[in-house]
């Protein structure tokens, strides 16, 4: 098998202005013979993101087309675009978060399966000084095709997390955790979880 992968990017520099680039590479497989594998898949990709004080924003998108010459495997195209954003509030509290929304199209059955994929993430120092913090952070995921209705599914997890300092080397913390999965195609496969742990750690 041989495999061949090349890309370029393009990068804008100019201070205080958002960052935009631009990006596409190819990837070509063959197989030997060339009959058993013969595809390849072109990716164009723009992205543009800027910072402002404390909070960075970012918006990506990309296509990616993959065709087999064989025609073993179906054709696809996938459209994907991403949002993501940072920032702080004071000294002592981060947030950041994102969005990705991806369609793949496969040709040959004209089925479109669209996935969505969300999360948050927040971290919060000093809610007592040197001694106590706290973590929350969580996800929400989508997927669902059209017209032939093989998935129709959502994920949705969340953590918090809260982390008490003993000692300068020395920290407990007490956690919960929850992971929900609901199938609307295979209900057998539809489960929820709680759990909850404590640990400690020693750092030297």
């Amino acid at each position: 098998t041989t495999q061949n992968l090349g890309s370029v990017t393009l990068t804008s520099g100019i201070p205080k202005y958002p960052v935009l680039t631009l990006g596409y590479s190819m990837n070509i497989a063959k197989g030997d013979p060339i009959e058993a594998l013969n595809n390849e898949t072109k990716t164009p990709s723009v992205g543009i993101s800027h910072t402002l004080k404390m909070t960075t924003l970012s918006i990506n998108g990309q296509q990616s087309k993959f065709k087999d010459k064989t025609g073993v495997s179906s054709d696809l195209k996938t459209d994907t675009g991403n949002l993501g954003l940072s920032t702080r509030i004071g000294q002592d509290i981060s947030i950041s978060g994102g969005a990705t929304l991806s369609k793949t199209l496969n040709i040959a059955s004209s089925t479109e399966t669209t996935t969505g994929s969300y999360s948050l993430n927040i971290n919060y120092q000093n809610i007592i000084k040197n001694k106590l913090s706290a973590a929350m952070w969580g996800s929400y995921t989508t997927s669902l095709d059209n017209p032939m209705e093989t998935t129709d599914n959502i994920n949705t997890t969340g953590t918090v997390e809260l982390t008490y300092n003993l000692r300068q080397n020395l920290s407990a913390t007490i956690g919960y955790m929850m992971n929900d999965y609901k199938d609307d195609i295979s209900f057998a496969n539809t489960y929820k979880e709680n759990s909850g742990n404590v640990r400690l750690s020693m750092s030297f």
